[in-house]
């Protein structure tokens, strides 16, 4: 065992949480090591300078603390004009981002509408386009010389 491990193990029985298993082998690996040793008396003078230090508080004291508390009472939170005026202009700023966002939406419907009247349109011209082209007779172009260049229009 480390000693790290040894120490954990003092600081268990100073505590009062080792088990009595494990306080047999505690001493003795104490009777073993000085340094463990030097480290168990350190911790059981601190322990025992800790308890003399202990003082029982007077029963007086705890009336004393809760009497000085009663005293003081409980504040009312006081509303103050700036804190209404800041409550108030947050409530504004509120209202107006909402009827910003209202508008910008309601724009932003008006807006879609009329590009689907326009895709609508534009597929109105582009059939319209196709039955035009699709409606014109087809040429002939026949050449007699290399000058001169006759087309004719092929009827139906």
């Amino acid at each position: 065992m480390t000693n790290e491990e040894l120490e954990i193990l003092i600081n268990e029985y100073i505590d009062g949480e080792l088990d009595k298993n494990k306080e047999g082998f505690l001493f003795t690996q104490l009777s073993l090591n000085h340094n463990l040793r030097d480290y168990f008396k350190k911790c059981c003078l601190l322990k025992n300078e800790f308890q003399k230090t202990t003082e029982k508080y007077p029963d007086s004291l705890d009336s004393n603390i809760l009497n000085s508390l009663a005293d003081i009472g409980i504040k009312e939170n006081i509303i103050s004009p700036k804190n209404q005026m800041q409550k108030y202009f947050l409530y504004m700023v509120v209202i107006v981002i909402g009827i910003v966002s209202i508008i910008f939406i309601n724009e932003s419907s008006i807006n879609s509408r009329q590009l689907e009247k326009t895709v609508m349109q534009l597929e109105n011209q582009e059939q319209m386009i196709k039955l035009l082209i699709n409606s014109i007779p087809s040429a002939e172009i026949k050449s007699t010389r290399e000058e001169s260049i006759i087309i004719t229009a092929n009827k139906m």
